[in-house]
C-alpha cells in the first residue's frame, strides 16, 4: 500500500462526509453544550437577544457551525436577533452566516423572515471595552446605524431595546480577546445578562472555570460541541458532517495501523 494510496484514501474518508449527509451514531451532549442549548430553550418567545460575532477567518471552521445552528434555533423559538461584532474581520462573515440561515430557513419551513423585524445586524464597531460600556448606557451612542446605514433606533426590533439591560440573554461567537471572558467582566455579571457562548478548542479550557461559577450558563466546543449541538436542535449541517469526517478518519487510521501490523508480520 502506497504512501500516496493512503493519503488519497485519507482524504475521500473526510471530504465525503461534507457532501453526503449521513450519521455513523448518536453524539452524547457535554454537559456545557446541553447548558447552551438549555438557555436558548427557556426564552420567552418573542424575546429579543443579542448575539456578538467575534471571531475571524481562522477560526471561522470551528466557530461556523454552531453560528449557523444557534441562528436556526433562534428563529425557531420565535426569538428577534440583534447581533453585532467586537472584531473587525467579523463583520463578512457574520453578514454571510445570517443571511444563508435566514434564506435557508425561510425555503424549509415557509416562514417569512424580515430583516429589521425578526434579526438585524448592527456591525462592528471599533473600541472593545469601550464600546461594552456603552452598550450599558445606551445601544444608540455605539451604532446609530446598522451595517446597512439604516438608523438603529427606526428598526422596529429595537422598539423596546435601550441598553444590555434590555436582553435576557447574551451569545457570543468568541474565538479569543476581546471574546467571551471580555462580556463576562465588563457586562453579563454588571448588568445580571444570561451569557452562553461558542468557542474554539484552543481557549475552551480558558473558559470552563466560567461555568462552575455560573457566570456561563452554557458552551459549545469547537466541532464536535456543534456536533453535539446540532443533535440537540434536530438539524444535521456543518457541525454532524464535521464530527462524521473527524470520526472517519480516526477510524481509518486505527484500521490502516492494525493492517499494517498484521501484513508485517
Amino acid at each position: 500500500m502506497t504512501r500516496r494510496f493512503i493519503f488519497l484514501l485519507v482524504a475521500i474518508v473526510m471530504i465525503l462526509p461534507m457532501y453526503f449527509q449521513f450519521s455513523i451514531g448518536k453524539v452524547h451532549a457535554s454537559p456545557s453544550t446541553k447548558g447552551y442549548y438549555n438557555a436558548i430553550e427557556k426564552i420567552p418567545e418573542g424575546s429579543t437577544v443579542l448575539v456578538s460575532f467575534d471571531f475571524d477567518p481562522g477560526s471561522k471552521p470551528e466557530i461556523e457551525p454552531t453560528a449557523r445552528a444557534t441562528i436556526w434555533h433562534l428563529l425557531r423559538r420565535n426569538v428577534k436577533i440583534v447581533c453585532m461584532s467586537l472584531w473587525e474581520t467579523a463583520p463578512v462573515l457574520a453578514v454571510e452566516i445570517l443571511g444563508s440561515v435566514t434564506k435557508q430557513f425561510e425555503k424549509q419551513t415557509g416562514k417569512k423572515i424580515e430583516y429589521g423585524k425578526d434579526w438585524c445586524y448592527l456591525g462592528f464597531r471599533p473600541g472593545k471595552y469601550s464600546v461594552i460600556v456603552g452598550l450599558g448606557e445606551s445601544i444608540y451612542t455605539q451604532y446609530r446605524t446598522d451595517f446597512y446605514g439604516k438608523k438603529t433606533d427606526e428598526l422596529p426590533i429595537m422598539k423596546d431595546i435601550k441598553s444590555l439591560k434590555d436582553f435576557p440573554l447574551l451569545i457570543d461567537f468568541g474565538a479569543g480577546n476581546p471574546g467571551p471572558e471580555t462580556w463576562i467582566q465588563m457586562a453579563t455579571d454588571k448588568f445580571k445578562i444570561d451569557f452562553i457562548c461558542a468557542t474554539t478548542a484552543v481557549v475552551e479550557p480558558t473558559y470552563q472555570q466560567y461555568i462552575s461559577t455560573g457566570q456561563l450558563k452554557g458552551m459549545v466546543g469547537a466541532m464536535r460541541g456543534a456536533g453535539e449541538y446540532e443533535q440537540l436542535v434536530g438539524i444535521n449541517d456543518k457541525g454532524t458532517a464535521g464530527v462524521n469526517a473527524i470520526s472517519l478518519g480516526q477510524l481509518l487510521i486505527v484500521v490502516l495501523i492494525i493492517l499494517g501490523n498484521i501484513l508485517k508480520k
